[in-house]
């Protein structure tokens, strides 16, 4: 309970909650209050806020380095072609 409490306090505050505690909060609202993501770092991140992913679990079950992951989805670079097929399909599987 004091995480829960802890999430919505950093909500109220303007700041996001812990990416783990999004699963749960998204279930208690029965919607996704965030902007509909469109860009490919907007949606690597949409995936990991519905999956409650941090950075190292979501390179992970893409397959890749954590850093690899962050750069793409902070838009520090852009991943080659084959993995960026991949990573369509990967964003694109059922939460």
């Amino acid at each position: 309970m004091a995480t829960q409490t802890l999430n919505v306090s950093r909500w109220e505050r303007g700041k996001e909650p812990e990416i783990e505690a999004m699963p749960g909060i998204l279930k208690f609202l029965g919607y996704d209050p965030f902007p509909t993501p469109r860009t490919l770092p907007e949606r690597m991140l949409a995936k990991r806020r519905v999956m409650g992913w941090t950075f190292k679990e979501a390179a992970a079950r893409f397959g890749v380095h954590r850093k690899r992951w962050k750069a793409w989805e902070q838009g520090e670079s852009i991943p080659q072609q084959n993995s960026l097929s991949h990573l369509e399909r990967f964003l694109k599987v059922p939460n």
